[in-house]
């Protein structure tokens, strides 16, 4: 949130507005591009963890399942046809959000407050 112009804020302010309403009204709305990335380098990272669960928490049934492990656990019981329609159930989902991020920010819905702030200055 500190990438959000200063003036911005203190204009809310200046007008009264309390600072819930400037968070929601105002710091969110220029904030939208860096949460929205956030949220998908997480979601592209923790999508097929699979080393770091396997090793620390080990394969603990029903506290540590992922779906990378479920996937793991059934190769191990040779159960291909389940891992293989598993596999593309996340291949699938992957693909899905991973489309409507690209295609959102190709119409510049992320970037709208940003590219307004820069017109501005």
């Amino acid at each position: 949130f500190s990438a959000v112009d200063r003036k911005y804020i203190e204009a809310s302010w200046m007008l009264g507005v309390s600072n819930l309403e400037t968070f929601f009204r105002v710091i969110i709305p220029q904030s939208w591009a860096g949460v929205i990335t956030g949220l998908v380098l997480s979601f592209a990272h923790t999508i097929g963890e699979f080393g770091v669960v396997l090793m620390v928490g080990g394969d603990i049934p029903g506290i540590t399942r992922t779906v990378s492990i479920d996937i793991y656990d059934q190769v191990q019981g040779l159960n291909y046809s389940s891992a293989a329609s598993t596999s593309a159930m996340l291949l699938i989902i992957s693909f899905v959000i991973l489309s409507i991020v690209y295609s959102l920010n190709r119409r510049g819905w992320f970037f709208a407050a940003d590219r307004r702030r820069r017109q501005a200055v």
